[in-house]
């Protein structure tokens, strides 16, 4: 069935060989899994980090966006306080004439 090609790296490894290899491995299983414990530490931490300088952005953003909503506000409550109040008394006594006179 098929073309057959020739071996070119000699026959497979003897069974005791792999049995072995697979002994060795099981031993550095504790050693490999502590490496991706490592890295998988150090990964969700940076994520971590990042979601937290995002957070923090996010909410100084949102702040920002508070503010500038009450910005007219603020803006007619410093002109409020820097009217004299006379000027608003006088302001008071024309609308009050105006409104006898109309009505």
């Amino acid at each position: 069935m098929g073309r057959q090609e020739d071996r070119l790296c000699g026959p497979a490894p003897s069974l005791a060989f792999v049995l072995d290899c697979d002994q060795v491995l099981n031993d550095d299983k504790f050693v490999i899994d502590y490496i991706f414990f490592y890295y998988n530490c150090i990964t969700y931490l940076t994520l971590y980090r990042m979601f937290i300088f995002y957070a923090i952005n996010h909410a100084f953003d949102l702040a920002e966006l508070y503010v500038k909503r009450f910005e007219p506000i603020r803006i007619n409550y410093d002109i409020d306080l820097n009217t004299d109040p006379k000027t608003i008394k006088a302001e008071k006594g024309k609308t009050l004439l105006f409104l006898i006179l109309v009505g």
